[in-house]
């Protein structure tokens, strides 16, 4: 439960708002941030700009697993702000 729990505070940072959970995508953003899931074939042209969003949220790069799960999040949910 505290994994969701902080998947929920850092989707909030990343998409100033909470989750809709009917909405597939904020869902799906919710679970990769939670548990780390993820894709089975890498796009990573959309890496890289999850990355360059990453940065402009965070002003740092990524540096541990649930920083890479965010941009993993941002990169493939297609949650939007």
């Amino acid at each position: 439960m505290e994994k969701e729990r902080e998947a929920l505070k850092l989707f909030d940072r990343i998409y100033k708002r909470l989750p809709d959970f009917k909405n597939e995508n904020d869902e799906a953003a919710v679970k990769v941030i939670a548990y780390g899931i993820r894709p089975s074939v890498r796009n990573l042209d959309s890496e890289k700009s999850a990355t360059k969003i990453f940065k402009n949220i965070y002003r740092r790069n990524p540096s541990d697993t649930i920083d890479w799960d965010v941009i993993r999040a941002i990169a493939y949910s297609g949650a939007k702000r």
